[in-house]
């Protein structure tokens, strides 16, 4: 007997069309991750009518709702196909600047409107190496992406995100994975000053030890009642108070840094952070642009690291009226 063998196993997406969320489309491209793991969210109703029977159901079981969430962790980023995670999280509709390679993919989240974001169908084939499982989940899009960036390490992200119920598929062929092009972490450069317009002026040149980024992006799947013979939700919304942005720096302090970032939490000071990552090879980056305050306006946290005194700052989303996270990716691809 044939089992199914997990290295023979692969992932692919299409981008839907934004007016259509939710209609499946085919695969155009591998997904470059090491492996998404989906949960049905399928609820079966167990009622309890008196039929005399000694079960604690009467066997009257009916489905009541469908739908699926999937994740992805710690996995390595890689420039050339990280432009449609941020089209599922932070804005929709975006498209690449430039003439030629390379090319620039800037994605803003407008604390004024409404984000739309694009979805995409996610196809997954499970194989023997002769027969197969083919499935795909409709809609897909996030409700929260993180990134690390920590010693002996690539960039890494993860992704919580949501979708449709599973469907059976056949896998659209002959799809490519995208040039692999991994950043080591160490490759990254923070600086942190005091407002949008000065972002990048101030860089923690020989102190930084870690960090980690983490935006919710607010998007939720909605149930109405229209009838849905699927069970399924039919609609996102964009939950305004779920929306959320924390970052986590690990600094080695010198005595200036430790009474400047003390002074600013304490005073509740706008801190205009940039993190930039250039890629191992020329014209390949990403750069975040975020706009925070402290978490608690006081003293932070310091630890030992190799004997050297190192701070915590832990800070999250703030706004000066107009800004708060901008994400800008510079790849080989133009559509």
């Amino acid at each position: 007997m044939a089992v199914l063998l997990r290295p023979l196993t692969l992932f692919q997406w299409g981008k839907e069309v934004i007016t259509t969320h939710g209609t499946a489309v085919p695969a155009t491209e591998k997904i470059a991750v090491e492996n998404i793991g989906f949960t049905p969210l399928d609820e079966l109703y167990r009622p309890n009518l008196a039929k005399g029977y000694m079960l604690p159901h009467s066997a009257n079981e009916t489905p009541i709702v469908r739908g699926t969430t999937w994740k992805v962790s710690d996995q390595p980023l890689t420039f050339n196909q990280h432009q449609r995670w941020l089209s599922m999280a932070i804005v929709g509709g975006v498209s690449a600047v430039g003439v030629a390679d390379p090319w620039t993919w800037t994605y803003t989240r407008n604390i004024l409107a409404d984000p739309t974001p694009d979805s995409f169908t996610l196809e997954r084939r499970l194989s023997d190496g002769t027969l197969f499982n083919d499935n795909e989940w409709a809609y897909a899009m996030l409700k929260e992406i993180s990134w690390t960036f920590e010693e002996n390490q690539p960039l890494k992200f993860s992704a919580e995100g949501f979708a449709r119920r599973i469907q059976s598929s056949t896998l659209t062929a002959a799809q490519a994975m995208p040039i692999i092009d991994i950043p080591p972490a160490p490759l990254c450069k923070v600086w942190l000053d005091a407002t949008w317009a000065t972002l990048g002026t101030t860089l923690l040149s020989g102190q930084v030890r870690q960090a980690e980024v983490t935006f919710k992006t607010g998007f939720k799947p909605i149930i109405l009642m229209d009838g849905r013979t699927d069970l399924d939700f039919a609609t996102h919304v964009v939950d305004g108070n779920e929306v959320g942005l924390e970052l986590e720096l690990t600094v080695l302090l010198t005595k200036a840094q430790y009474d400047a970032q003390k002074t600013a939490a304490e005073a509740g000071t706008l801190r205009a952070v940039r993190l930039l990552v250039d890629g191992p090879t020329a014209d390949r980056s990403i750069t975040f642009d975020m706009l925070l305050k402290y978490d608690v306006p006081t003293f932070f946290e310091v630890d030992d690291d190799e004997g050297q005194v190192q701070g915590v700052f832990k800070m999250r989303e703030s706004t000066d009226g107009t800004n708060l996270f901008k994400v800008s990716v510079e790849n080989g691809i133009g559509t």
